[in-house]
């Protein structure tokens, strides 16, 4: 694990050198440039596997005729490289990225369709001659690592984080105006896009091609239904049986390291089933939960955690997280983040509390994801279900349109304008489920953003947004569609983006066993029923338990072997922060401070009344933080980086 970047066409190191520094937490044990008349390519090492100096990088083949940096876990590189040395290859290390590297040379591009894991990579081929060279960008399939690229100026620039390509000084800092809308809607900005004008986020199981000053694109990796064939087919006992073994062999995989590795611990069912299984391989665990001090006890789970612990047996370690603590850090959260978000705070201090005795942690990020986790998949699934819902919904397409046609900017930021915005794509999978997982929704972001970036981002007017790219089972089931659409949006863009910024800010490589293409194939050729139960009629959805919601059926009965009896009884309840308290206590000098007409003014991005009819209406206790939090946090983010 580590950070790489590079510098296609201005083969300087100095720029490079800069570029490394600013993510030197990604990689404290080892750093590696090479270059010559066309790139300079570099990595900062986070040594996993083969921590020896075998596994130092830039690596290249024998002849130098092909380089590699690499970032990621390859779990099955051990199977792959025996295949390669009954063909005759040798190999000088015990790391995975010879194997990547000697991949590439027997296989060439279809190289990363053998790869189990997580990795964004760049490849140099020059074995054409100088004029032929071939430069490769790869990033797994479901989109674990980043990988950020700029065309500026005749370069190509890479990198893992958007700070390390901020620090080469080789491109403007200019804001996105266009993701600044979009981070204001959903609270995240959607890749490709990313919050600067000139950088994109390669998207997950792509690869960028550049050779002769031109770049392609093309997709090598897809969510898709039913690939394992006659699955759906089978009974359900033999759906938990082959279910229960795979994750298992996922998991073992997972654990491969020459270093410490630990686990977070939510007491929930996803993470408390991945730690089960760790103790089924063997070996001591470590586990890994945070708590907070008197004005987050309503909220805090550690409880539930150090059960789960107590019945595994693991040594449970659990950090407490108070508002000073939060003051303390809040400057490296902003830096931690690499881009504004109104998430990632709990995993950066859980990962904060792994460091101390791990360098590897497993996560139960993705279980919601492919096994129908999440509220709405119950109630999204209950609404497309209903005989009165269809009804309203066949009625509704001729309206759609009328109402999408009057339904301008003014009408948005009115009072009906909501409405309006429900009413126009009231039928439409996509808006329904961003009505869960977005920030301000459409009508509050023409209401807080000032009137340029309102212009700027007038064509993303819509949750429905088809500007940036989702994955959509058309002829799919709701429950499949929504699996879909929710790991291609919710879980790319903001879990899998902000674990990794945050954990590799200290140092700490993260692993999601559940977000593996093997899993996805497995849920995705299930039918609906060995997911979700169907129960309805739930009324109040926030204090819901697994069994009440009938979602995440077959986790359920997997974990029944191993975790306490009726674990479905448990309330199904996302990770909370009391940091509504901490921003009226703690972090109150902050907010004061970001909120200031002349800060808001300054910067141009909000409208000044509005945030301050916000900020007001926190203090009454009439706002979520998470809609306060995120001014704050663009407004710090762009001092750190842009002033």
């Amino acid at each position: 694990m580590c950070g790489i970047c590079g510098i296609i066409n201005r083969p300087d190191t100095t720029p490079l050198k800069q570029m490394l520094k600013a993510m030197e937490h990604r990689g404290p044990d080892d750093e590696g440039i090479y270059s010559d008349h066309h790139l300079a390519i570099g990595m900062r090492r986070l040594a996993i596997l083969d921590i020896s100096p075998l596994g130092h990088q830039p690596m290249s083949n024998i002849n130098q005729t092909l380089w590699i940096v690499y970032n990621g876990e390859m779990y099955n590189f051990k199977s792959e490289r025996a295949i390669l040395e009954a063909k005759g290859f040798k190999f000088t290390s015990n790391s995975d990225t010879e194997v990547v590297l000697k991949m590439y040379e027997y296989y060439g591009d279809k190289f990363v369709n053998r790869i189990q894991g997580m990795f964004a990579l760049c490849i140099y081929d020059k074995r054409e001659g100088v004029g032929n060279e071939k430069i490769i960008l790869a990033r797994d399939p479901l989109g674990i690592k980043p990988l950020l690229y700029s065309e500026y100026n005749g370069k190509l620039i890479f990198s893992s984080e958007i700070k390390s390509i901020i620090a080469s000084g080789l491109i403007p800092t200019n804001l996105n105006t266009e993701s600044i809308t979009l981070l204001t809607i959903y609270g995240t900005i959607p890749q490709p896009y990313t919050i600067l004008e000139n950088v994109k986020m390669l998207m997950p199981g792509h690869l960028l091609i550049y050779r002769k000053n031109s770049v392609s694109i093309k997709q090598f990796w897809h969510l898709e239904k039913n690939r394992i064939a006659d699955l759906r087919q089978m009974d359900y006992p033999a759906h938990v049986s082959l279910f229960q073994k795979l994750l298992s062999d996922t998991v073992k995989e997972h654990m491969v390291s020459d270093v410490p590795i630990g686990a977070f611990l939510s007491g929930g069912l996803d993470s408390s089933l991945l730690v089960a299984l760790m103790k089924q391989i063997g070996g001591k665990v470590v586990t890994f939960s945070v708590g907070y001090q008197q004005e987050g006890v309503a909220i805090d789970e550690t409880d539930e955690a150090l059960k789960i612990a107590k019945w595994l047996d693991t040594e449970h370690h659990r950090v407490e997280v108070s508002g000073g603590m939060m003051m303390d850090h809040l400057d490296h959260i902003i830096s931690a983040l690499d881009q504004p978000s109104y998430d990632g705070v709990n995993s950066y201090f859980v990962s904060m509390a792994a460091k101390q005795s791990a360098t590897v942690a497993i996560s139960g990020t993705g279980g919601d994801e492919f096994f129908a986790g999440y509220p709405w998949f119950s109630l999204l699934n209950d609404f497309y279900s209903n005989s009165q819902s269809n009804k309203i919904i066949s009625s509704l397409p001729f309206l759609s349109p009328i109402f999408k046609k009057f339904t301008s900017e003014k009408i948005l930021r009115s009072k009906l304008g909501k409405h309006f915005e429900y009413a126009a794509d009231w039928t439409n999978l996509r808006f329904k489920l961003a009505t869960f997982t977005s920030l301000f929704e459409v009508n509050g972001a023409i209401k807080v953003l000032s009137p340029e970036f309102v212009e700027a981002g007038k064509n993303h007017f819509s949750m429905a947004n088809p500007q940036f790219p989702t994955i959509d089972f058309q002829n799919g089931s709701i429950i499949e569609r929504v699996s879909a659409l929710t790991m291609s949006t919710y879980c790319q863009n903001q879990l899998l983006r902000d674990i990794d910024a945050v954990s590799m800010a200290h140092s700490l490589e993260v692993r999601v066993p559940f977000i593996d293409t093997r899993i996805a194939d497995f849920a995705l050729s299930l039918p609906d029923s060995s997911k979700v139960n169907n129960i309805k009629n739930i009324k109040n959805i926030a204090s819901a338990s697994y069994r009440d919601l009938g979602v995440k059926k077959l986790l359920v009965d997997v974990g029944r072997q191993f975790l306490p009896p009726d674990m479905d009884k448990q309330a199904k309840r996302g990770f909370k922060m009391p940091i509504d308290w901490w921003l009226k206590t703690s972090l109150k000098e902050v907010l004061e401070d970001t909120y200031s007409k002349h800060s808001i003014r300054n910067r141009g991005i909000f409208e000044p009344k509005s945030l301050e009819t916000l900020k007001k209406g926190f203090e009454h206790d009439n706002v979520n933080w998470t809609k306060i939090w995120l001014p704050m946090v663009t407004e710090l983010w762009c001092r750190k980086f842009i002033d």
